[in-house]
């Protein structure tokens, strides 16, 4: 395989200015070139010239340099970019590389460093919302890109079956059978009722002297409210059981895999690694006591001092993670967390936690995912019966299907708000981004079985004579020069993490092709042209196959 386009002009960049890895982006259009470089400005600070003099400069010495060797143009262009048109021969050369390499084409080599990708935990207090499922499909497609780039990839599921949030589950129960009074912070809707349902069948949850007499005797019975703090986790633990169960199943249904479920009751609580974090930090004389209560020092723990231990003896959910991701460093090189934004706080905290071990807080990412909106002809839509307050995934998927769920949450980087468009999820014309690369694909595939039929013997006869050098449209050069932008794109992701590239990549690949449809043939043509043809749409074909399989979406044989 050839080296990336993007590394060699970076070498050529290099070369002539001095600057180590100066910056390439894509062109965004014709004009802009077909890679563009911001180095001048670099330059222009540290040497106090106009950007535009330092970019004419610079694009005059690459142009010698090269030769017409990768560049057919080199240009600078106000304020002070360089913009690099790539010459026939080494769009042919790496159209060549396309096709003899297939799906390995931008796979990278084997890897040293180990991945830890955790994603969702979603507590098991309530159905995977459309939230939940934003962060999943982002997390498993980025977990089969990383792989594909050479990572060691472990795929984790962290399940917070302990703490508060599983008593509040187990009162919420309690409420609706109607042992406790209802509280405003209980989780509600149809899925607490019939949790309710099959736990209140569950004899041995319950002690008779409880539920015969909780009403009247609670608040003034310590025994009895301290039996029905034990009640509330032993409910919530049940439910808690019963709705990862459900969690699982909707995972299936999503096609999202993991390597690894880790309990936060059974591998981290129980196994003391909570309390041995803890006396860690004592040891190292971090932690100050004050009414009743552990905290970790102010200048430690940030902007403000952070609680360890409440004063009723229970760990904070700040020192139970900082915990699980000692843990995660014992085995990992790097530890990649998918949060919601709403934990946006939490990150620079668990930075410096991590940091007080000696660990390398470069080690651990954050991506942060914005919340997503269901909107239909610019409302926003509750579909939603039995979930009360959110949308299950499950509805969702069985509403538009897994597909365009899965490509409609993907195509948006984590740091924006999704309106998820439900009529243009359901419109199944090429209006709809899934269905136009679709049928880009099936289109690609009809065209290598009628040409396969039209030159069947003359392809078979002359199967090494492939002349690529006859491409030369305006079309067939675009499309080229999107499939080559793919090993770059796998780098890039592999850098930050952003798997939107892939999607709005797979857009243009498509939109390219149907261009090429539209204005170019393959049957019809002369035998050589048609055979250079038909590589070029194999390759089209090959590459839609690929990104489809990393982001887990279906290959359709026909629309």
């Amino acid at each position: 395989m050839s080296q990336s386009i993007r590394t060699r002009i970076q070498k050529i960049i290099s070369d002539v200015s001095g600057i180590e890895y100066p910056k390439v982006v894509f062109g965004e259009t014709d004009a802009q070139g077909d890679y563009a470089s911001p180095v001048a400005f670099e330059i222009s600070k540290r040497e106090h010239k106009a950007p535009l003099d330092v970019a004419n400069d610079l694009a005059e010495k690459i142009g010698k340099t090269d030769q017409g060797k990768l560049f057919s143009r080199v240009e600078a262009a106000p304020p002070g970019f360089i913009n690099f048109w790539l010459s026939e021969e080494a769009l042919k050369t790496e159209l060549a590389t396309l096709v003899k390499s297939g799906k390995t084409y931008g796979k990278g080599e084997k890897q040293k460093e180990k991945i830890q990708i955790e994603f969702i935990s979603a507590n098991p207090t309530g159905p995977l919302t459309m939230a939940n499922g934003r962060g999943g499909f982002l997390g498993a497609a980025l977990a089969n890109i990383l792989t594909f780039a050479g990572y060691k990839v472990t795929r984790e599921y962290y399940v917070n079956d302990a703490g508060n949030q599983v008593k509040v589950l187990g009162a919420s129960i309690l409420a609706e059978l109607g042992i406790i009074p209802a509280e405003e912070r209980f989780y509600k809707g149809a899925y607490i009722k019939d949790l309710a349902k099959v736990t209140g069948k569950q004899k041995k949850l319950f002690k008779t002297s409880i539920k015969g007499e909780l009403a009247n005797r609670i608040g003034t019975d310590a025994a009895m409210a301290e039996q029905l703090e034990v009640l509330k986790m032993d409910v919530g633990r049940y439910a808690a059981t019963l709705l990862l169960k459900e969690i699982k199943n909707s995972l299936r249904n999503a096609d999202i895999t993991f390597d690894v479920w880790t309990s936060e009751e059974k591998d981290i609580r129980k196994k003391g690694l909570v309390k041995k974090t803890l006396a860690d930090l004592q040891a190292k004389g971090l932690v100050v006591e004050r009414d009743g209560a552990l905290w970790l020092e102010k200048e430690i723990a940030g902007e403000k001092e952070r609680v360890l231990k409440k004063s009723d003896g229970t760990y904070t959910y700040y020192l139970v993670d900082l915990a699980y991701h000692r843990k995660s460093f014992e085995t990992y090189d790097k530890v990649i967390n998918l949060w919601g934004a709403d934990h946006h706080g939490n990150v620079q905290p668990m930075k410096e936690g991590v940091k007080l071990f000696g660990i390398d807080a470069e080690r651990l990412a954050i991506i942060m995912f914005q919340p997503v909106r269901l909107i239909e002809d610019g409302k926003e839509v509750k579909m939603s019966k039995r979930a009360g307050e959110f949308i299950a995934l499950d509805e969702l998927m069985k509403e538009v299907g897994l597909d365009v769920t899965k490509f409609f949450f993907l195509m948006f980087t984590p740091g924006n708000r999704i309106d998820f468009d439900l009529k243009l999820a359901k419109d199944d014309s090429s209006k709809n981004p899934v269905f136009y690369v679709q049928y880009a694909y099936v289109r690609t595939k009809s065209i290598l079985a009628k040409s396969k039929e039209a030159y069947g013997k003359w392809l078979r006869a002359n199967s090494q004579k492939v002349n690529l050098g006859l491409l030369n449209t305006k079309e067939d050069r675009k499309l080229i020069l999107e499939l080559a932008k793919f090993p770059d794109l796998i780098s890039d992701i592999t850098a930050d993490y952003e798997v939107s590239r892939l999607l709005r990549h797979l857009l243009s690949l498509a939109r390219a092709f149907h261009d090429f449809y539209e204005k170019e043939r393959v049957v019809g043509e002369k035998n050589d042209i048609a055979l250079a043809r038909r590589a070029l749409v194999g390759a089209v074909a090959v590459a839609i196959e690929q990104a489809f399989d990393l982001l887990g979406i279906q290959k359709r044989k026909k629309m």
